[in-house]
């Protein structure tokens, strides 16, 4: 089996089991799920080597990695154009194996601490979930968490897909009514 998948599956069992833990203490739960706007296409390659060197890579790593984001280029074509290649120096190479991983160690200091929650990421797609005792709690909560999580994103040069988020607030079979405002 890929491990892409499997990955997702414990990305999914693990919230599953959190939303079931806390309901079963009575808690109100909403999650807040979030899609990162152009993921590989926005590794800025000298903040990578700087959180590698930070975090104690090994040398020899840090020079591969620099080596295989280096000496990329690209070329627009329109009719009658002429055929001018300029250098990138953002982004990871589309269909490498080695990029979701280095974009993942790139977001890494996205991954924030949430109270009585918790923060899953399955490659550009972040969830945030957070419980207390009323869904009005949770959303502000989450306002919150996410005002945080932007900046952190903007100092990444990352953003957020206003159209592909979503809030959800997890009821239990015998809440058949709406959430209250409380």
């Amino acid at each position: 089996m890929d491990p892409s998948p499997l990955s997702l599956l414990n990305a999914c069992a693990a919230l599953s089991d959190t939303v079931r833990a806390l309901q079963h203490l009575e808690r109100k739960l909403s999650s807040l799920f979030l899609n990162m706007k152009g993921g590989f296409y926005n590794v800025d390659a000298k903040i990578l080597f700087s959180d590698l060197q930070r975090k104690g890579v090994n040398h020899y790593l840090v020079a591969w990695v620099r080596s295989f984001l280096s000496g990329h280029s690209y070329h627009l074509v329109f009719l009658g154009s002429p055929w001018t290649f300029s250098p990138v120096w953002v982004g990871t190479p589309h269909g490498s194996p080695v990029s979701p991983l280095l974009y993942v160690i790139y977001v890494s200091p996205l991954h924030i601490p949430v109270p009585t929650g918790l923060v899953l990421s399955y490659v550009d797609d972040f969830s945030l979930t957070t419980s207390s005792l009323s869904y009005r709690s949770n959303s502000r909560a989450l306002q919150h968490i996410f005002g945080h999580l932007r900046v952190v994103a903007e100092a990444r040069q990352v953003d957020f897909s206003v159209l592909k988020t979503e809030l959800i607030h997890w009821r239990t079979p015998m809440e058949r009514d709406p959430p209250t405002e409380d």
